[in-house]
C-alpha cells in the first residue's frame, strides 16, 4: 500500500540526491569516499548495513555491561585489568576507537566532522577508559566521575540507527 510507495519513493529521492552529489556506486570513488560511504550510509550496500547492525549490538552491549557491572552482586571496587568486566569493556572500547579512526580517516572533511556533536559524543565515550588507564594508580579525588560520562555512549544508538 502507501507504505510501500513510500519507501519507493524514498530509495529513488536518495538514489537521484547521491546521483546529483557524485556520490554513490561510482567506480570512481577514491577508497577513504569508499570507506566513508561504508561507514556513514548503511543503506549504501549490504556490508554496511551489516556493519551498522553489528556496531549498534556492541553498542547496547557494552551499555548494558556497563551497567550490570555496577550492580552490587557484580560490583569491584578495584577492578583488574583481568577481571571478566574489564575485558568486555576493552572489546568494546577497541570496536568504538576502530571505528572513529577509520571515520576520522576517511570523512570528506575533518573540520566539519569535529564540529558535529555526534561525533563530539563519540570521542566523550572513548576517552574516559583511556583516561582511566593513564590514571591507573594514580588518587584523584572524583575520578570516577570519567565512570558515569562513559554512559555517553548510549547516545551513540542516535549517532548510528
Amino acid at each position: 500500500g502507501g507504505e510501500e510507495v513510500d519507501l519507493k519513493l524514498q530509495k529513488e529521492a536518495l538514489t537521484w540526491a547521491k546521483k546529483a552529489l557524485g556520490y554513490g556506486g561510482d567506480a570512481s570513488m577514491t577508497w577513504r569516499e569508499r570507506l566513508w560511504q561504508f561507514l556513514d550510509d548503511p543503506g549504501s550496500s549490504k556490508s554496511a548495513m551489516r556493519f551498522t547492525m553489528v556496531l549498534l549490538c556492541v553498542i547496547v552491549f557494552s551499555t548494558v555491561t556497563f551497567c550490570l557491572e555496577t550492580l552490587p552482586e557484580f560490583y569491584e571496587h578495584e577492578a583488574k585489568t583481568t577481571s571478566v568486566w574489564f575485558i568486555m569493556e576493552a572489546t568494546c572500547i577497541a570496536i568504538f576507537t576502530a571505528e572513529f579512526c577509520l571515520r576520522v580517516i576517511s570523512t570528506p572533511n575533518i573540520r566539519t566532522y569535529f564540529h558535529e556533536t555526534m561525533n563530539q559524543v563519540d570521542i566523550v565515550a572513548i576517552m574516559p577508559f583511556y583516561i582511566e588507564i593513564a590514571l591507573t594508580g594514580v588518587q584523584i579525588p572524583g575520578l570516577a566521575v570519567f565512570r558515569v560520562v562513559r554512559l555517553g555512549r548510549g547516545f551513540r544508538l542516535f549517532k548510528v540507527s
